[in-house]
C-alpha cells in the first residue's frame, strides 16, 4: 500500500534533521487515531524493524547549514506499506490529519491532502529500482556497539548491503529463506550523499539498482523498502 500526504507548512525552513520530524508527525497522528496499533509499534522497548517506508519531496528546496528552505511552503511525503493492516491504519491516521496541524519545535505542519498511488506490477524476475530515499548501508559492530557506513559504488558497501537485505528478507518475509541464494544486485548508478538523521551526518546513496530475485521477493522490496534506517525516511525505492 503506497500514498501521498501532502501538507504546507507554517514557515519556509524546517530543520535539516527532516526525517525525524516527519516520524514524529506520523506517530503523532497514528497515536491519535489508534493507541493500540501506536503501542504496537513504538511502545517501551520496542526496536523492532517496521515494515514500511517513506521519501519527502520538497520542491525547489535550498539547504542551508542547519535548515532547508523550502519556497512554496508545500511537502509531498511518500509513504509505502508492506503489511495491509498496518497500511490502513496509518492510512487512516494521515486521513484523519486533513485540515489539521502538528507543530513541530518552530514548525506547523498541515496536511491538506491524502492520496492513494496505484503500485507497480511485478511479474518478472528482474527488476531496476531508484531511490525516492537514500539508502543507507550501516554495518554495526557488537564488539565496539559502533556504527560504519559504506558507499554502494565500493565492492564492500554492496556486499554489506546484500548482506543486510537478506537479513531484512528473512525476518520480514521468512519463507523467501530458500530462495535468497538466487539473489543479485547490480549498481547502475550511485551517488553518494550525506544526510542528517537524529543529529548524526549520515552517509548514504542515492542510486538506481537491477535487482534479480522471484518476483515476490522483488515485490516485498518494492513495498517496504530496503536498507538501515528505512521506517525514518531511507530505502524507499520506485520501480523504472
Amino acid at each position: 500500500m503506497r500514498f501521498d500526504v501532502n501538507i504546507t507548512i507554517s514557515d519556509k525552513e524546517i530543520p535539516k534533521d527532516k526525517n525525524r520530524m516527519f516520524l514524529s508527525f506520523i506517530k503523532h497522528n497514528l497515536s491519535k487515531n489508534n493507541k493500540t496499533c501506536f503501542e504496537k509499534l513504538y511502545g517501551k522497548g520496542i526496536t523492532d524493524r517496521k515494515s514500511f517506508a517513506m521519501a519527502s519531496y520538497l520542491p525547489g528546496a535550498i539547504f542551508n547549514e542547519n535548515t532547508i528552505t523550502i519556497p512554496n511552503k508545500k511537502i509531498k511525503l511518500t509513504i509505502s506499506v508492506v503489511d495491509m493492516e498496518l497500511g490502513v491504519e496509518i492510512f487512516n491516521s494521515m486521513m484523519g490529519s486533513v485540515n489539521s496541524t502538528y507543530r513541530y519545535k518552530d514548525c506547523e505542519l498541515t496536511t491538506t491532502n491524502v492520496k492513494l498511488v496505484r503500485e507497480k506490477r511485478i511479474e518478472n524476475s528482474t527488476e531496476i529500482f531508484k531511490t525516492l530515499s537514500p539508502i543507507v548501508v550501516r554495518d554495526h559492530e557488537k564488539e565496539t556497539n559502533k556504527d560504519w557506513f559504506y558507499d554502494l559504488s565500493d565492492p564492500k558497501g554492496q556486499e554489506i548491503f546484500v548482506r543486510n537485505l537478506k537479513y531484512q528478507l528473512e525476518e520480514e518475509m521468512p519463507e523467501s529463506k530458500y530462495f535468497l541464494d538466487e539473489l543479485e544486485v547490480e549498481v547502475l548508478k550511485n551517488k553518494k550523499t550525506v544526510a542528517k538523521n537524529y543529529g548524526i551526518n549520515v552517509q548514504c546513496n542515492l542510486c538506481v539498482l537491477k535487482i534479480n530475485a522471484k518476483s515476490e521477493i522483488l515485490e516485498h522490496i518494492y513495498k517496504s523498502g530496503v536498507g538501515s534506517y528505512k521506517s525514518q525516511g531511507f530505502g524507499l525505492l520506485d520501480i523504472i
